[in-house]
């Protein structure tokens, strides 16, 4: 009979961390716009292609389903993390939208020798947004370059 207690307590304890693992991957979900794009963009440059999957939805996760089936299993993940080869940070700035059901962010991608700029277009899903797509790329190359020393 021990045994049989022993394995329902096993259960029970695994059901509980199960459910207190989902419970902390919704809290830690990203909340707002500029978190979704954010993070989206950091899995991207750490080229983790199913936790970019996962903040995609629509025709962006179109395109990013036809890169994963056209790329080699091997090298799926740098598909994808090649669009931000080179990436030294983001800014992120919600533009407008509707609370309950979509937003768009302004984004801005630093790189060493130009910065782009496009509109990330966002729909609410659930407590949380997704993205489903990005305009076209406007790039600036700025007049100083990026990690150029102030004094030499």
């Amino acid at each position: 009979m021990r045994s049989a207690l022993e394995w329902i307590g096993r259960g029970a304890l695994v059901a509980t961390l199960a459910a207190f693992g989902v419970w902390v991957g919704r809290r830690s979900s990203p909340a707002t716009p500029e978190q979704v794009v954010t993070a989206w963009f950091d899995a991207v440059a750490r080229g983790d292609a199913n936790a970019a999957m996962r903040l995609a939805a629509g025709p962006l996760r179109q395109s990013l389903d036809a890169l994963r089936s056209e790329a080699r299993p091997s090298g799926a993940d740098n598909g994808v993390a090649g669009w931000v080869r080179g990436l030294r940070g983001v800014a992120v700035k919600t533009m407008g939208g509707s609370p309950d059901s979509f937003a768009e962010a302004e984004v801005e991608l630093v790189f060493e020798d130009r910065n782009e700029r496009q509109v990330a277009r966002l729909q609410r899903r659930g407590r949380g947004w997704v993205i489903v797509g990005f305009s076209q790329a406007n790039r600036v190359v700025p007049p100083v370059q990026y990690g150029t020393p102030a004094f030499d």
